[in-house]
């Protein structure tokens, strides 16, 4: 388990960054959240990610299903709730 909520909660209370929040606001900062990756970070997680997905769903045809079916954030926050990604980058 994370400590960082998911995001479709993040975003329901207004705290992602596509709600164009204010960044200076402290008021959005979850306890214990990383901050913000930077873009190198953000590449080696999308690789971590892609590499578990590759593991766990070996064919193509069902991982392209599966990720159509759920979508890629919510995928992300599903392999996150198993697997430590943050851990890994």
């Amino acid at each position: 388990m994370t400590d960082r909520p998911d995001p479709a909660v993040r975003h329901a209370i207004g705290a992602c960054t596509c709600c164009a929040a204010d960044p200076t606001d402290r008021g959005l900062t979850f306890v214990g959240s990383p901050g913000p990756l930077s873009d190198a970070e953000q590449g080696l997680k999308a690789r971590v990610e892609s590499t578990l997905l590759r593991a766990i769903m070996p064919k193509v045809e069902t991982r392209r299903t599966f990720l159509r079916a759920v979508g890629g954030a919510t995928a992300s926050a599903a392999l996150a709730e198993v697997f430590p990604v943050m851990t890994a980058v």
